[in-house]
Parts: structure tokens; C-alpha cells; sequence
């Protein structure tokens, strides 16, 4: 299904404009040398022959955002994604960016980039040092589309990063640097109830283009269209809000607020009938959500975003939500979704929020077949204590909570569901206790209370047996139109037989280490499941300071095959230990994990810490490490043991015990006077260091 759009003709771009960002037909088609792993090649071919149940239109099925992840890494897990019932894949921004070196998702001493530079563009040309480049852009769009996969992309029109930076391409499309950005393009925006200074203001502080600019708008126009020819199906628009619709104020004189008539029009955008748009316009403040689907697809349900989250965190939403996610914009015009990556990353409220909680908000949205449902993916090993993860590297693949059982089911319902009519009710009335049903088709049953739900209830299926498809709670009966069964505590069940497709089991890959090396001879078993092929790469930083994972070399492995990593590392280093393994399927999975070496702690060694004048003239050192099972062992009950006093505010201690992690706290036995100052429960000492002086 494709959506109305408005189609208008105003200008095209020119020929010099088109030479300029250098677009050619041929120079879209795929490279036979692309780098990419013949192995990799050889194992999607065998998956394609696999029937995945994949819906012909993006809008029809769920989406995951492969946040951070560059374009081999997506292209690899191609496979992977489609078995897990992902019709489209969002990319990052894939044009130029600000490049303040290194690829981290947050910043560290390693390594100065972070994510947010995605969103900084600086010239509006495929591939960034990020996501990788043109070629290897085509190459995930071609193998896409076997699969009948969409790849859609995240584009940034509105900002740029800082001028200086800008290319001079870019600046010369709009008549010159100052004509590039509105008037008050550099002033951050206060009312975002004001239309006028929410579309022309500097939003996150970011610099603000003149998007009605008719020079700048034939450049992104040609960008948008150079995107097309090399294989995108669809946009996602960041902070679509703040770029004026037609009827808003008019923010330079003598121009005209067209450029969602432009850049969605059928005339001037190649396949524009069969191109999926959507904006993030985020709901509240004047947002004009009915009026940005007059020329968009969708747009993002922010607000509903919430409402689901309390479902997953209390087992509680009204029913109307069920049939219409937003009050004021058609459920068909709507991308819905958990969380998103402003959510996650920017303001950070949802961190606590665990694999399970979005799980369960996920199948809430799948189920309904109400909006296109987008899906996450956060980094691996996030938590609300860490919040980057333990790998916090850009261009690697994100947690597996999307291969979570309840998430490949709730996707694959929904794909099989495509056409049927949604209702909600509440079971025996008690309001955590929800059933949605789509049509006489199948049927989704939630509890969200504390104790087992033991069914016996009304519904619409025909009768039989029915599996429960997320494989937790076992089988269903339904007989004269009542259904038996039980789902467990805060459990999800998803029924129906009727386009069911059994899809291959994943295989799996592990480490039986966390997130350190310990001296030179550190040994760690490597395990897979479900494989009939297994392999691992060890990468360091190259001579660029990047770990080139996909042009690393690969070694076989069985399941419990042992290997010593490490040694030529000093403390502090890291490298990164990558798993493969593929299916009888052809289905590959893949797993990173970011190690640090760690010198060893032993007894006898010293730390010190230098203190200030207000604190007491004793102080003391605690210690404290967790054992297997996660409990808490002191070294010494606090506030632990007195320090030797040196000169001055100096002081060091002598350890009496090795330690393979453990962490140390500093005061002078008041909560005042204390470092790390530990202002939540939560927070943790110092890492434990030999050697080491703190203050």
C-alpha cells in the first residue's frame, strides 16, 4: 500500500548541480570487489531459498533500527535479521559527517568520536567513515532486496554541524555559507510552541538550514535521489518538526516553505510512488501532526511511545489505544515504537528498562497491526549503569534482544496477521489482563499481574490446538469458542496457525569471559549452538586506530574449543574478540565483545590517594569485590582499613589479597568526606588498580 502524497512539480535540479554531486547510473551498480567475505556471500545465498513470511510493504511489517551499525555489519546479518521477521532496516545518517576521530558510541580516552556526529552532517554525499562507503551502501541494498528486505534511511536536512566544517559544495548549492542557514539559524530555540522559531531556530544547539533555500533544496533533492539509485526504499527524516510546512510563517522573504512538497513529490524523487517516508515529529509544542501526513507517509507516535512503556513497566493501557495509537492522526500514518534512540541515549529515562520490559511493550505493538512498529537496537551489554555498553564501538552490531523469542514471534504474527481487523478487551474486566485478536486469525494474550493466568475465556479462534509461539508457554486448546491455557507472570502468549512459518533456529555464539583480559596467559572458551560452521577473529586497532573487524582474518571453532588472547596487550589495551556461526540454513549469526586487559592485582601491591584539607586525618580504604553469583564480598566492613599517612595529603596502602576485579571507595569514615561520592545506590567505587593514585 502506498500512501496519498502531494505530487508538485516545481523546479529540477540543474545539470551542473548533478555533475557536482557526481551521480552516474553505472556508478550504482554493486562491486564484484567490494571486500565483501566470500564465506558471508556464500551462506546468504543459502538463506534466500528460505520462505521468511516477509510482507511486500514496509508499512505491513516491523522495522528494526541497526543503530550504529555500518553497512557490512547490517549486510552480514541480513539473514539473521529476516529469520527474526524484519521486512525494513533503518541505517544511521549515511551522508558526510563531522569526523572528530575515532568510532565509539560514547566518547572515552580511546576513542573522541560518539553517535550524535551522525547527525552532523557536513556535505550531503553517500558514506561516512562511520557507516562505510557508496559501494558498500549498494552492495546492502542489493542483497537486501533478495530477501524482500527495505533498507530505509535516516536523512538530516534540517542542521548541520559547525560551519566550519561544512563543504563547499554544500555552501555553494545555497548561494554561499551566510545563505546556507536561516537568519536565526544559530540562536538555540526557547518556545517550541512558536512555529516560526521551532522551524528556523538552532535545534540541540545545532546550526540551522535554510531549508527552503531553492539551491540547497536541488542538492538534497539530488542526494535524496542518489540514495534511490543505489538501492534505498524509504526515509526517516530527523527533526521533520522543525522544517516549516507550506502554511507556516515564512522565515526568509521572497522564498516559499516547499520542501516537503519537493522532496516527497512522485516528479522530482526517482520511485517516489514506492518510497516509504516518514518524519520525527515528536508529539507536543504545536507539532502539526495532521499536516506533516499530508505530504508524509508517517510520522513517529512519540506519545504513544510513553503509553507503552507503562505498559510494559505496569501491564496497564486503555483499550482505545489498542484501535488508534494517536487521537488526532490515522493509525495507518503512524511509526510506532518502545523506544527510540533520543529516548535511550539523550535523556536516558528509560536505561533501567530491561530485555524483557521492551519484549513485552514490542509484542504490544506488533500485535496490533496499528502503525509501522520500530524496534531498537540498543548496544551490547547496555544497562542503566552503562548505558554505551560494554562494546560502545560504532559500526558493530547491537544487543540480540531482537532475536528475544517473544519479539521473532510478536514480528511474525504480525506479518502473517497483514489485513485483519484488531480488537482489544480486558480479561474477566481485570485491566493487566489483556486479549487482542485479529480477526477469527489468532490472538495474543498479555498478563501483566504477579501469578500464573489460568485461561478459560471467550474468543473469536476456530477451534483446536494452538502452539504458543514465542515456545514459553506451551500449548493452547480452544473448543466452542472458549480458549484453556495458562501464561505465566508478566507473560506474553501469541496463538494462531493459520500463516504460520517454522523458521530455522538461530545459532548461537558465546564466551565464558566478561569484559577483561587478565595477564598474558588469559584462556577463554568459545561455544556456538545450532552451527554447522563456527568461526572467531581476534582484532586490534589497526594503523588508523579502527578495528577492522570485517577484513580480520577467521579461524574455525567448535563448541568449548579454548584460546589464549591477549598477551601482546598493555594494561589498558583493548581488542575486540568477534564469533560467527552459520546454520544448516545458511544462517548467520554474529557476536562482538570489546576486552580490556587488566594487569594482574595481587597482594602486596600498593594504591595510594591524596586528599584535601577538609577531610579528617585518617583515611580509610574499602574494598570489595562480587563473586560468582553476583553477592557482594568485603575485604573489610566499613569504612574498611586505615591508610599509611605519607607527606602531606598523601596516603597509600598495601594490598593483602589478589583480586581479579574489585573496586575501592576513599573517606575518612563520614558519608561527607568520601570518593567516588557515590550519589545513587547504584554506583560503584573505583575500579581497583595497582599502582594506582586517586584523588
Amino acid at each position: 500500500m502506498v500512501f496519498n502524497k502531494v505530487k508538485m512539480t516545481k523546479k529540477i535540479a540543474t545539470a551542473a548541480l548533478l555533475s557536482c554531486m557526481v551521480l552516474s547510473v553505472t556508478g550504482c551498480k554493486s562491486d564484484d570487489n567490494n571486500n565483501n567475505n566470500n564465506n558471508q556471500n556464500q551462506n546468504n545465498d543459502a538463506a534466500q531459498n528460505i520462505n521468511f513470511g516477509l510482507p511486500e510493504n514496509v508499512q505491513d511489517g516491523a522495522m528494526i533500527q541497526a543503530w550504529c551499525w555500518d553497512f557490512k555489519t547490517i549486510e552480514e546479518n541480513l539473514p539473521d535479521l529476516a529469520a527474526a521477521g524484519f521486512t525494513g532496516v533503518q541505517t544511521v545518517p549515511i551522508q558526510a559527517c563531522v569526523d572528530p576521530g575515532g568510532r565509539a558510541i560514547s566518547a572515552s580516552s580511546e576513542d573522541k568520536g560518539t553517535w550524535y556526529f551522525h547527525y552532523q552532517p557536513t556535505d550531503f554525499t553517500i558514506g561516512n567513515y562511520q557507516v562505510g562507503t557508496r559501494d558498500e551502501f549498494i552492495s546492502l541494498c542489493n542483497e537486501a532486496h533478495k530477501y524482500g528486505m527495505k533498507i530505509i534511511v535516516d536523512m538530516v536536512p534540517n542542521h548541520t554541524g559547525s560551519t566550519e566544517k561544512v563543504a563547499d559544495a554544500l555552501a555553494q548549492s545555497a548561494g554561499g555559507i551566510d545563505k546556507l542557514y536561516h537568519k536565526n539559524g544559530f540562536n538555540k530555540i526557547k518556545n517550541y510552541g512558536n512555529r516560526l522559531e521551532c522551524t528556523s531556530g538552532a535545534s540541540g544547539g545545532l546550526n540551522d538550514i535554510d531549508t527552503e533555500n531553492d539551491g540547497f533544496q536541488d542538492y538534497f533533492i539530488a542526494f535524496i535521489n542518489d540514495c534511490v539509485e543505489c538501492g534505498a526504499d524509504g526515509f526517516r527524516y530527523d527533526s521533520a518538526k522543525h522544517i516549516a510546512l507550506p502554511d507556516d510563517p515564512l522565515a526568509t522573504e521572497g522564498e516559499d516553505n516547499d520542501f516537503w512538497p519537493r522532496v516527497t513529490s512522485d516528479d522530482e524523487i526517482k520511485n517516489g510512488d514506492k518510497i516509504f517516508n516518514y518524519g520525527e515529529v515528536l508529539q507536543g509544542d504545536n507539532e502539526r501532526g495532521p499536516a506533516y501526513v499530508e505530504y508524509l507517509d508517517a510520522m513517529t507516535a512519540s506519545n504513544f511511545g510513553n503509553v507503552v512503556r507503562v505498559f510494559s513497566n505496569l501491564g496497564k493501557i486503555k483499550l482505545e489505544y489498542i484501535e488508534n495509537p494517536s487521537p488526532d492522526i490515522s493509525s495507518d500514518h503512524l511509526v510506532t515504537w518502545v523506544e527510540s534512540h533520543d529516548n535511550y541515549c539523550n535523556d536516558k529515562s528509560y536505561t533501567h528498562f530491561n530485555n524483557d520490559q521492551i519484549a513485552y511493550g514490542w509484542a504490544l505493538i506488533a500485535a496490533t497491526g496499528k502503525g509501522t512498529p520500530l524496534f531498537f537496537s540498543r548496544p551490547v551489554g547496555s544497562d542503566d549503569k552503562n548505558w554505551a555498553g560494554t562494546l560502545n564501538l560504532v559500526g558493530y552490531k547491537g544487543d540480540e534482544n531482537y532475536k528475544n523469542p517473544i519479539v521473532v514471534a510478536a514480528n511474525h504474527f504480525r506479518n502473517a496477521m497483514v489485513g485483519e481487523d484488531v480488537a482489544g478487551s480486558n480479561i474477566d474486566g481485570n485491566e493487566k489482563l489483556l486479549l487482542i485478536e485479529r480477526g477469527t486469525k489468532g490472538a495474543v494474550i498479555f498478563n501483566g499481574t504477579d501469578d500464573v493466568l489460568s485461561l478459560n475465556t471467550a474468543v473469536k479462534l476456530s477451534d483446536g490446538t494452538y502452539t504458543d509461539r514465542t515456545g514459553i508457554c506451551g500449548d493452547f486448546s480452544v473448543s466452542g469458542g472458549t480458549v484453556t491455557g495458562s501464561v505465566p507472570a508478566h507473560g506474553v502468549a501469541i496463538l494462531y496457525n493459520d500463516g504460520y512459518i517454522d523458521i530455522p533456529d538461530f545459532a548461537t555464539v558465546g564466551i565464558d569471559a566478561e569484559n577483561y583480559i587478565y595477564g598474558d596467559d588469559f584462556e577463554i572458551t568459545l561455544s556456538c549452538t545450532n552451527a554447522s560452521k563456527a568461526e572467531y577473529s581476534v582484532i586490534t586497532r589497526n594503523e588508523d586506530g579502527v578495528y577492522d573487524d570485517h577484513n580480520a582474518e577467521r579461524t574455525e571453532y567448535t563448541d568449548g574449543t579454548k584460546i589464549k588472547i591477549g598477551s601482546e596487550l598493555q594494561h589498558g589495551e583493548s581488542l575486540v574478540l568477534k564469533l560467527y556461526a552459520t546454520n544448516s540454513d545458511g544462517i548467520t549469526s554474529t557476536r562482538a565483545y570489546r576486552l580490556h586487559k587488566k594487569d594482574a592485582i595481587k597482594s602486596g601491591d600498593t594504591i595510594g590517594f591524596v586528599s584535601n584539607n577538609s577531610w579528617g586525618s585518617t583515611v580509610y580504604a574499602y574494598i570489595y569485590y562480587y563473586d560468582e553469583n553476583g553477592n557482594k564480598v568485603e575485604s573489610s566492613a566499613w569504612p574498611g582499613e586505615a591508610m599509611t599517612h605519607g607527606d602531606g595529603l598523601s596516603y597509600s596502602y598495601t594490598l593483602k589479597n589478589d583480586y581479579k576485579e574489585a573496586y575501592v571507595i576513599f573517606s575518612d569514615g563520614t558519608d561527607a568526606n568520601k570518593r567516588p561520592t557515590m550519589k545513587k545506590d547504584t554506583d560503584e567505587g573505583y575500579e581497583l588498580e595497582s599502582g594506582k593514585i586517586y584523588g
